[in-house]
């Protein structure tokens, strides 16, 4: 991890670039660039199935290949983990033993006492379930958690370019008199959105109405850490976080004018995406990508007649 990071640090002194120039490019913080130049993986103890997405992000950021890391990055992860088990196995024998001796001092004094006063100790039997118990645990957050970012590439799905829908306005029937009672419209996800791709990663929404909410729904058709952002300001519905195979995400907005949604992926490979239901063009040369982030900005609305 230390020759790692001492790559990646080299790298950005070479590019003259400081840890807060890559914050920005890389929406990562700066304490979090310096721990991984200094290999600490220790800092990333809470968010060790995030670390190879990470350091992903910073070595595609200064143009450094990330497949000649991996292999790297890899055994670090495990050996790191490897070490948190045996350490904690380690621990609670040294806790058994402990509250073994403090229960029963004297049972090596005089070998008729101890068979004269043996029982079943319910204590120890206890303990040493816990110490199973634990060990299982971190064996399934194991498996849960970070065995999945080593897995086999997922299927790739071809993007389905399609042309928007246009939903006609429903007439009234002739003949219908107004009844006096006025009743409030339900905000409905506007179907005659236009969206138009500017570049591989960015997309023009035109064509969205005052007060009808539109919809980005994300299939996930590879394991991927996602970032979702409104504004500049990072989401909480949905959460960033890793999203596995078959998951699904959607983003609501309340659009106006120069609203701008940035959804980042830690693994593109293939996912999909749809505007108020209609599939979104994916742009060939980013559909087998790892690390993208896609850029959606509202232009003029719908006419008002």
């Amino acid at each position: 991890m230390e020759r790692i990071g001492s790559i990646l640090k080299e790298k950005r002194i070479e590019k003259g670039l400081s840890l807060e120039d890559m914050s920005k490019t890389t929406k990562l913080s700066t304490i979090q660039l310096e721990a991984i130049e200094e290999g600490n993986i220790q800092f990333f103890k809470e968010d060790l199935s995030y670390l190879s997405y990470f350091v992903r992000y910073y070595a595609n950021a200064l143009g450094v290949s990330y497949d000649e890391l991996r292999g790297e990055l890899d055994d670090t992860i495990h050996a790191y983990t490897d070490s948190i088990t045996v350490s904690q196995i380690q621990k609670q024998d040294e806790i058994t033993t402990n509250i073994r001796n403090k229960v029963n001092p004297n049972a090596n004094v005089k070998v008729h006492r101890a068979k004269k006063s043996r029982r079943f100790d319910f204590g120890t039997v206890g303990l040493v379930v816990l110490g199973v118990a634990i060990v299982t645990l971190f064996g399934y957050l194991a498996i849960t958690y970070v065995v999945p970012m080593f897995g086999s590439s997922d299927p790739i799905e071809k993007p389905v370019i399609t042309v928007p829908k246009v939903e006609e306005e429903e007439k009234p029937a002739e003949g219908s008199g107004n009844t006096g009672t006025e009743t409030t419209p339900e905000t409905k996800p506007n179907t005659t959105v236009t969206v138009n791709r500017t570049s591989p990663t960015e997309y023009t929404i035109a064509g969205w109405e005052q007060g009808k909410d539109v919809t980005l729904d994300f299939t996930f058709n590879a394991t991927s850490w996602m970032q979702f952002e409104e504004d500049g300001k990072i989401m909480t519905s949905p959460a960033s976080g890793t999203y596995p195979q078959g998951q699904t995400a959607k983003v609501t907005v309340k659009p106006s004018k120069n609203k701008k949604i940035e959804v980042q992926y830690g693994a593109f490979k293939g996912n999909t995406i749809k505007v108020n239901g209609v599939d979104l063009e994916i742009d060939p040369s980013i559909a087998p990508a790892d690390v993208v982030l896609l850029t959606f900005t509202f232009i003029e609305g719908a006419t008002q007649s």
